[in-house]
């Protein structure tokens, strides 16, 4: 297992536990609303691909705190599956399954 480190905001991440990190944000931000987990697991150089959130950098990072949020606002009781992954050098690509129940505007 690479042990390459970067730097984030407030701890170190492994560079080789992308698919952790996502799963932490799923877990920790979508599902209970606290976008705080961003800034825990993300770099600051962010680069965001999925549409609606896409940026670089700090815009990438509110774009996902704010979808967190809206998503969590909407659907409350939101779990995500990851049910597929590919890993490609620094990028990664998930297929997710959420459930919830819609209790307000999204």
């Amino acid at each position: 297992m690479p042990t390459d480190r970067t730097s984030t905001n407030q701890q170190t991440v492994t560079a080789a536990a992308p698919l952790e990190v996502l799963r932490r944000i799923f877990d920790e931000g979508f599902s209970t609303g606290d976008g705080a987990v961003v800034d825990e697991v993300c770099a600051p150089d962010l680069v965001e691909h999925q549409f609606g959130l896409a940026g670089r950098g700090p815009a990438a990072l509110e774009h996902l705190k704010a979808a967190i949020a809206d998503v969590h606002r909407a659907v409350p009781d939101m779990r995500f599956a990851i049910e597929d992954s590919v890993l490609s050098g620094d990028r990664i690509w998930v297929r997710a399954r959420g459930r919830g129940t819609a209790t307000g505007p999204f």
